[in-house]
């Protein structure tokens, strides 16, 4: 039934963009796409998997995840679709300081290493499937920083900031009945796990805010914004 829902073919527009070369875009492209008129179709990567992720506050989003053909490299790219019609693709923006961090790592001063958590950097940029499975394996670690944030403890800070240091995770927001824990990132292009009281509180997918929403356990979803 979610196939249906969000019709079979689109699912086959999303793979003819990245493998045929003669990908149609006069007739698929809308909207900023049109304007870009992007090529997409793709050598030196290859398909893991298309899956639909929802539907965002207009468009229906799918994650396409991406790797290279020795499987060295991997990236996950969102796609905006309406009908047949592709209107903005999206992924985590800024990675490339971040990867190459991660590569050069021993060839930096100690000083430098020091002010870095390279597991930090790894999970940032990590796949949206092993973030999901982080995220499910430290389920009880989130909702306790959320009750320390919420108590009157005189050290929540301090208890707060052990728990993030210790997950290797960033820092914590909230506002709009929206409770974030940040991962990483870089200015507005940050990946984290929000947690809403309510369903009808959950933020929708958008091209230019949350590009990708997905729910790990009831309260609980992995988000990156641009």
């Amino acid at each position: 039934m979610f196939a249906i829902a969000f019709g079979s073919s689109n699912v086959d527009i999303i793979k003819e963009l990245f493998t045929n070369p003669n990908f149609d875009k006069a007739k698929h492209f809308k909207g900023e796409m049109a304007a870009r008129n992007s090529d997409f179709y793709l050598t030196r990567f290859h398909i893991k998997d298309i899956a639909p992720l929802g539907k965002g506050d207009e468009f229906d989003v799918f994650r396409v995840s991406l790797s290279s053909n020795d499987d060295s490299e991997h990236f996950d790219l969102y796609v905006y679709m309406i009908e047949d019609g592709i209107y903005a693709v999206r992924s985590l923006a800024m990675t490339g300081v971040i990867k190459d961090l991660i590569y050069h790592y021993e060839k930096i001063s100690d000083k430098q290493r020091k002010d870095l958590d390279l597991e930090n950097l790894k999970l940032t940029v990590a796949k949206d499937s092993e973030l999901i499975k982080f995220g499910k394996e430290n389920l009880h670690k989130f909702e306790r920083i959320f009750e320390i944030y919420g108590s009157n403890f005189l050290d929540k800070n301090d208890q707060i900031e052990r728990i993030l240091k210790a997950l290797h995770l960033s820092h914590i927001e909230s506002d709009d009945n929206v409770f974030r824990i940040v991962v990483g990132g870089m200015v507005d292009n940050i990946v984290g796990f929000f947690r809403v009281e309510k369903e009808e509180d959950t933020p929708l997918m958008h091209e230019n805010l949350y590009i990708m929403i997905k729910k790990i356990a009831p309260k609980w979803y992995l988000f990156k914004t641009t």
